[in-house]
Formats: structure tokens, sequence, C-alpha cells
């Protein structure tokens, strides 16, 4: 047994020819490399939306909007702030207001924000279900990833085998 990249391979005694038992694989930059010479990759990746010009778009739900919204009035607000000329008035308690304000909209702003961040670490229906069949499994697969985990989202199925040496 040899390692090329951190991916191990086998010789057979009779002859220099790979023994093609698990699939495995290491990851070049712009490539996969497999010991599999036939067959098909799936890839699964998570990444941020973009829009034409490569900025990440924003979900179109109700807490991001109102987070990017008291964000923006906070970062505005702020220089305001710290001059006292946030509540518009020159009265005496001008700087109680304007303290009260800009506290009013930092709330708001950490409100929508741990909302949206709570909406974004939601699972989806696919990974609720990903996550309902491991749950329920009563055989753990500990050595799924030598299959690429083909079976990880698929149901468990057991059979009772009954000894009848008796």
């Amino acid at each position: 047994m040899y390692t090329i990249n951190t991916t191990k391979y086998i010789n057979r005694m009779a002859g220099d020819e790979i023994l093609h038992q698990k699939p495995e694989y290491f990851i070049k930059p712009g490539w996969v490399v497999t010991n599999k010479d036939k067959g098909y990759i799936k890839f699964a990746y998570k990444a941020i939306a973009t829009d034409e010009r490569g900025y990440p778009l924003i979900p179109d739900l109700t807490s991001y909007q109102e987070a990017v919204y008291w964000y923006v009035v906070m970062k505005l607000a702020f220089p305001k702030f710290m001059s006292g000329t946030l509540s518009g008035t020159s009265s005496k308690y001008s700087a109680k207001f304007s303290k009260d304000t800009y506290f009013y909209i930092q709330q708001q702003w950490n409100f929508y924000r741990n909302q949206a961040y709570a909406e974004a670490m939601m699972p989806t229906a696919d990974d609720m279900k990903n996550i309902k069949n491991d749950w329920h499994k009563l055989i753990p697969d500990y050595e799924a990833d030598d299959t690429f985990f083909k079976d990880i989202n698929k149901e468990q199925i057991t059979y009772n085998d009954y000894y009848h040496g008796y």
C-alpha cells in the first residue's frame, strides 16, 4: 500500500494493477482526482446566491429586509448620535432623546438581525428528512464515507433474523 496526495492505493501481488475496492478521491485546484476509471461523481455544495455582477443576494424575506433597513438607519444615525444632533432639536432634553432614539434603532436592528439569523440557520425540508432518517437508525453507519454517503438520506430497513440452532 502506498499513498499519493493522501489517497491510498493498493497494489496486487501479481502486477501493478490497482484494486478499486473503495472509491477514493483528492482535490487539486480545479480538478477532482479519483481512483475510478469510469462512473459518475455527484457533487453537493452550498453557495451564496449572487447577481450578475457577483454581489450576494438577500433572501426575499421580511426579516432580512428589516435587518438591512435597521442596520443602514443605525449606521446613518451614529454620527448624529455622537454629535448630539440625532433628535433634531436643540433643547436641554435633546441629549436624552438622542440617546433613546439611537438605542431604539439599535434594538430594532438587533431584533431583526437575530430573526434573520434564525431563519438562515433553519434546516430545509430535505435537511429535516435527512436528520430524521439519521436519528431513527438502529445501526449507525460509521463507515458512510467509504460509499460517499450514498445511503445517508435513506430510511434504514432492518430484518429480524432468528437463529434456529437449538
